[in-house]
């Protein structure tokens, strides 16, 4: 079986059985979701940051990735978990009785893992859990929204790979992720457009405009996205995250472009689509 039939086959399985999730238990599948990707993806970057000489505060991240999940209903809300949670982490890094250089290098990649997985992914809860009554807009429009970013980003991501691994001609930061090319990223841009189009006009959710904005955002930031987790992979001389899932590799790589593109997603419907009513 080849890499990218592999890849094909596992999306075919994950896409729907996650949208299944969401759609049948609302906003508690799609935190329920958020918190085992998390934690799946922070194990794997744990491992990583380990074989690298980093020990990340493991115990504390997993407390704080179960507050993200079940909290983030609203930005305010989200905004004290992670002042707590950066306290929380510099206090620890004070009890430590490492050497102090040792001590601080741990610090800072403990805050930069919760930054990467559990503080960007609870961008995902707080664009489902978005009140839109007075926005004129429907009670499920958040949760709507994070069906179409999860749909647009897996064919972003399958037609960027493809085109580029059998059109792709012209290296796109090599030095980051020897496999990125123009032109699958020209590609992926083009599917995220079009498949927003497509589910902004089937669920009657989205303008023409709206649906083309978003999906120029999402297939620029979900690449951008796996490229900052290619930074990490590279820093730690290490291909792929993992291996759970074939053609793809480990969680941190099967969610990486997610990362940017619930923040963006949530960005726009607050300056685009409530601005708009």
């Amino acid at each position: 079986m080849t890499n990218l039939t592999a890849r094909i086959i596992t999306s075919v399985i994950a896409a729907p059985a996650v949208l299944a999730v969401i759609i049948l238990f609302r906003r508690i599948g799609l935190s329920l979701l958020v918190l085992a990707a998390v934690l799946a993806g922070l194990r794997e970057l744990h491992r990583m940051l380990k074989d690298s000489g980093i020990e990340i505060l493991w115990p504390l991240i997993i407390l704080v990735s179960c507050a993200f999940s079940f909290l983030s209903t609203d930005l305010e809300t989200m905004g004290l978990v992670l002042l707590v949670s950066v306290l929380a982490v510099l206090l620890r890094g004070l009890l430590s009785t490492k050497e102090p250089r040792k001590a601080m290098t741990n610090v800072a990649f403990s805050l930069f893992s919760i930054m990467l997985l559990p503080f960007l992914a609870s961008f995902a809860i707080c664009l489902g859990c978005t009140p839109s009554p007075g926005m004129g807009l429907s009670d499920e429009a958040g949760l709507t929204l994070v069906i179409i970013v999860i749909v647009a980003t897996w064919m972003c991501d399958t037609t960027a790979y493809f085109f580029g691994r059998r059109w792709g001609r012209h290296k796109a930061l090599e030095r980051i992720s020897p496999g990125k090319t123009l032109e699958g990223f020209v590609a992926g841009l083009i599917a995220s457009i079009l498949t927003c189009l497509i589910l902004g006009w089937l669920m009657d959710s989205l303008s023409a405009g709206q649906a083309a904005l978003l999906g120029l955002l999402l297939g620029i930031f979900g690449q951008l996205g796996d490229l900052c987790v290619s930074l990490v992979k590279r820093a730690a001389n290490c291909k792929d995250a993992g291996s759970l899932f074939p053609g793809h590799g480990g969680v941190l790589d099967r969610i990486d472009s997610f990362l940017f593109n619930f923040p963006v997603a949530f960005l726009f419907f607050m300056m685009v689509l409530r601005n708009a009513t």
